[in-house]
């Protein structure tokens, strides 16, 4: 949802085994239009984004049916009601880009990872990550991420004056690693940085970030771990040590976390006791 109100919904679509499809719908001006697929055969794992400006884009893997796929991208332009061609992102033929995320601000920069895997790849920890991003001077082009090996997906989220922060789920040893940047010419990335105690696998992260690029990352371990629970850090850019320590949120049974973070930084972590279905949440000031 960008904050004019105009939004996008995304979704994956099989129907009688055919091969899934990507779908969407976008609101504009406080009227939703017409749902319509937007990727050809074998689409999955679709990811959308919207800024104040009527700006929007969705993104998705698209697989050849055995083991190799590519990250495709369509973009949205409100006042027209309109969405652009599909561009391919990706061009190896020989690994499987695999959950890829979309982010979009108003000064209609994209952002754009995914994670790469050898083709066939099945264990956690054989992904490595690429980037593209782009905007009104600037052409993409897709380039190597900050880091080498990923438990499964990554993420990252981008701030009104194109800040980035990152996280992911790394392996040997299993820890979760994050990394702070500002988009400039430059398309080389710094590494990320272990921002948790050595621990269990950890398979996503949550990254947040306000108008000034200060965030945080949140992360769950499910409840068959050593050492189940929520956890959070907070990330600085101005602090002399960016990231701070983590801090457990809860310790047992508690999955599925969500994060949300204002302009202003201020943020709230919810999550969901597996043994009640009860709600818990934490608030960030």
């Amino acid at each position: 949802v960008g904050v004019s109100g105009d939004a996008i919904v995304t979704w994956q679509r099989r129907t009688s085994g055919a091969p899934s499809t990507v779908w969407a719908a976008a609101l504009v001006n406080g009227k939703w239009g017409k749902a319509g697929v937007l990727s050809g055969a074998n689409g999955a794992t679709p990811w959308a984004a919207m800024n104040g400006k009527g700006q929007g884009a969705v993104v998705w893997a698209a697989h050849d049916g055995a083991a190799t796929g590519t990250t495709r991208l369509r973009r949205f332009t409100a006042s027209t009601d309109a969405w652009g061609a599909e561009q391919s992102l990706s061009y190896t033929t020989t690994r499987d880009a695999r959950a890829p995320f979309v982010a979009l601000n108003d000064l209609a920069t994209l952002l754009v990872g995914w994670s790469e895997w050898p083709s066939g790849a099945a264990m956690p920890g054989q992904g490595s990550t690429r980037i593209y991003w782009s905007n009104p001077t600037k052409v993409g082009m897709p380039t190597v991420g900050p880091a080498a090996n990923v438990n499964q997906g990554f993420a990252m989220t981008l701030s009104e004056a194109n800040a980035v922060i990152g996280a992911w789920g790394s392996p040997n040893p299993n820890t979760v690693s994050g990394v702070g940047f500002t988009l400039t010419d430059s398309d080389v990335w710094p590494s990320g940085l272990t921002i948790s105690k050595t621990e269990d696998y950890v398979a996503d992260a949550l990254p947040r970030i306000d108008r000034n690029g200060r965030g945080l990352v949140a992360w769950w371990l499910s409840p068959d771990k050593s050492a189940p629970g929520i956890y959070a850090v907070r990330y600085d850019p101005r602090a002399s040590a960016k990231w701070a320590a983590p801090v457990e949120l809860a310790q047992g049974a508690y999955v599925e976390p969500i994060a949300a973070m204002d302009r202003s930084g201020r943020a709230v972590v919810l999550w969901i006791d597996a043994k009640s279905g009860a709600l818990y949440g934490a608030f960030f000031d």
